[in-house]
């Protein structure tokens, strides 16, 4: 006996009944087995975040009390003081308390080469009294094992003591350029004391607390922060969440152990947010699929059903007018004029993605920051001359002292002189010539030029434009200079990429000579061979005095 043939409305609402049941099911499933894992997951991705500021924030301390040794420790009269013991570096520089309040030092200490103090300031953290009995001892126990370990990069890290950890640097001194052996050391340190660990709370949001490695098995607990850093997690109860990092002595040895500990709120918050929300969703599509057999039946089904009944009475009488009145033509103009739109929006589109390729092609081709051509474009520049016609002279272009600027004012400043020493350049370019950033503060610029004459007034204009700018901001003016070593090209006869290669190391072996000459000056190089030049390496060049070096009178 055949079975009954099911309608197309009960086949279709069979079918998104048992998907939307079986997805129902699915949501259930992977509230279960995804949301709650996740959940987790993330409670301790934020946990391994925070110990990761707290102890890049120790690190951060760690570095800039290295970076106050280090300066102070290649500082010439910091290293005269040592050699001599003058009173008027003491009264000038070591008498006030600006070192040891910016950094918050605890103690600050010149030693010899033998570990014997030149001289000392010394400000107690607040512990017991009795306590600082054990300073002296203490002290010389440092000095003792500190002493050995200090190479020419000096030495810093973490010291465990009577009155808890203790962040400590130690520098060798030396005179600035240091060309000359150490005549001593320069010893900081400051104490991880309850202060230092509110503020670090404080910084980090969540209360903090320092404790010693119980034993040395302690560690296999601990998993992979980042490098150099182990750390673990666990539970006190459903509401406290805890994390502990090891944080490392100069030996690179675990010896303390940073705890922290949060509330788990805004998780359990989120969980509880999450899960009415999943329900809320299922509720919302199981009505959405009703909303849609519902439309699906008044768009498609009841037509077509209308159709097939119109069809089965015109198979029987042949009639015309049993067929419904369904107007093919203008379902077939509808579906047309879509097409159209479609094809429309779709040329849009892609004109919309080559003007965007293009936008990129061109960002590609320039600096970020000072709007420059960049060393791809240069690539490609080179890639399309004319090497055979072109006579241009390269002139690179290195800010001076600007180390110094980053060094003292931030990078912030730095980028800003960076964008206002491009500017200046901008202005003097001809037409067709070229900016070039070859990176940091040094750059290329490629003007058109037949002789060495013009050349040396071209790089003289620069070089006297960059002196008479303004750079750096109203309330920070700042006169910066430039060094230049250009070179022209072609050298000879050599007219083809490698001569231009060659060019560039010429001049950047100017730049250098430049550099050594004072700075705020310029060298170039010039050619007297008439005839082809060997491709040999610029040095070679230069020592065998096939080119030569040019240098201005005077500045």
């Amino acid at each position: 006996m055949n079975r009954a043939m099911r309608t197309i409305n009960y086949q279709v609402a069979f079918s998104m009944a048992r998907i939307w049941a079986i997805a129902m099911g699915l949501m259930v499933m992977l509230l279960f087995s995804i949301l709650v894992p996740e959940l987790r997951r993330m409670e301790q991705q934020q946990m391994r975040q925070q110990l990761a500021r707290a102890v890049g924030l120790i690190q951060t301390d760690l570095e800039s009390l290295r970076a106050f040794v280090r300066d102070w420790g290649a500082w010439d009269d910091a290293y005269h003081f040592m050699a001599e013991h003058d009173s008027r570096f003491v009264r000038s520089n070591l008498l006030t308390d600006m070192p040891m309040q910016d950094f918050r030092l605890n103690v600050m200490s010149f030693l010899d080469l033998s570990g014997h103090e030149r001289w000392s300031r010394v400000r107690m953290p607040d512990v017991d009294p009795e306590l600082l009995l054990d300073y002296p001892p203490f002290f010389e126990r440092l000095k003792q094992e500190l002493l050995p370990q200090v190479g020419r990069d000096g030495l810093q890290g973490l010291k465990s003591t009577s009155w808890g950890p203790a962040l400590f640097a130690i520098f060798p001194i030396t005179d600035s350029q240091r060309s000359q052996p150490n005549n001593g050391y320069l010893l900081v340190t400051r104490w991880l004391d309850d202060t230092y660990l509110q503020t670090l709370s404080e910084r980090v949001a969540a209360p903090l607390q320092l404790r010693e490695l119980v034993h040395a098995g302690e560690t296999r607990h601990f998993m992979r922060l980042h490098e150099g850093s182990l750390y673990r997690v666990g539970y006190r109860g459903l509401g406290i969440m805890w994390g502990e990092v090891l944080l490392l002595d100069s030996q690179g040895k675990p010896g303390l152990v940073l705890r922290l500990e949060s509330t788990r709120d805004l998780i359990l918050g989120s969980a509880q947010v999450l899960l009415w929300t999943l329900l809320g969703t299922l509720l919302i599509c199981l009505l959405c699929g009703l909303l849609a057999f519902r439309r699906l039946q008044a768009i498609v089904l009841q037509p077509l059903d209308a159709l097939i009944h119109g069809v089965q009475q015109y198979a029987y009488d042949a009639e015309v007018q049993h067929l419904p009145s369904i107007d093919s033509s203008r379902e077939m103009s509808i579906l047309t004029r879509r097409f159209r739109e479609m094809a429309l929006r779709l040329s849009q589109r892609q004109q919309a993605s080559q003007a965007y390729g293009q936008r990129m092609e061109q960002a590609a081709y320039l600096d970020p920051l000072t709007h420059c051509f960049n060393r791809r474009y240069l690539d490609a520049w080179l890639e399309q001359i004319d090497y055979r016609t072109s006579h241009h002279v390269l002139m690179i272009l290195d800010i001076d002292h600007f180390k110094l600027v980053n060094d003292t004012h931030g990078h912030d400043m730095g980028d800003q002189i960076l964008c206002q020493f491009a500017d200046v350049l901008r202005r003097q370019l001809r037409h067709g010539e070229r900016l070039v950033r070859l990176g940091g503060e040094e750059f290329l610029v490629i003007g058109e030029c037949d002789s060495s004459a013009q050349a040396k007034a071209m790089v003289g204009r620069l070089r006297r434009e960059i002196g008479q700018s303004d750079f750096g901001s109203p309330e920070l003016p700042l006169g910066m200079t430039a060094s230049i070593g250009f070179c022209l090209y072609p050298l000879g006869a050599e007219k083809h990429q490698a001569g231009w290669k060659l060019c560039l190391k010429l001049a950047d072996i100017a730049l250098y000579r430049a550099k050594l000459n004072g700075r705020n000056t310029w060298v170039g190089v010039t050619c007297d061979v008439d005839g082809p030049l060997p491709l040999l390496q610029a040095e070679e060049l230069i020592r065998r005095e096939v080119v030569h070096l040019l240098q201005p009178e005077d500045k």
